[in-house]
């Protein structure tokens, strides 16, 4: 099975796309039917009706995932890649890692879908744990 990397990228990007405009319903259509989403100390979001009122109720703010590192499963594509999430409002900033089976469209029958998206989140950092001249640069 060849990976079709644009493909996977146009996936990762509506991901985040249309969480951030609210768009629950067409986000939750990134899953296949009985697809879920893994999330630590929650309860596995799995589903599409499930998924949709998750994304109704996630916090408001912008997702940015970074380039994907991209394997083969057996029919599925596995992806890993960082993200950074902006809460709006807020100056909070999430960091983490996202590891994902996707199913290609030869399996789906159309589109790459979401088989199973597990979030992984990294600790909160404040300033005072970054070495002087560090500090406040982001780093």
């Amino acid at each position: 099975m060849e990976i079709d990397s644009v493909a996977v990228h146009g996936l990762l990007a509506r991901y985040g796309r249309l969480i951030d405009q609210r768009r629950a319903e067409e986000w939750s259509e990134l899953f296949v039917a009985d697809g879920c989403l893994e999330i630590p100390e929650r309860d596995l979001v799995e589903g599409r009706a499930a998924l949709t009122e998750f994304a109704a109720n996630s916090p408001e703010g912008t997702h940015l995932t970074g380039i994907p590192d991209l394997s083969r499963g057996a029919d599925r594509v596995l992806a890993s890649s960082s993200w950074i999430f902006v809460a709006r409002g807020q100056q909070e900033i999430r960091t983490g890692f996202y590891h994902d089976e996707i199913l290609p469209p030869a399996e789906s029958g159309g589109d790459m879908l979401f088989v199973r998206r597990s979030i992984v989140f990294l600790p909160v950092r404040s300033e005072s744990d970054v070495p002087g001249d560090a500090a406040g640069l982001g780093v």
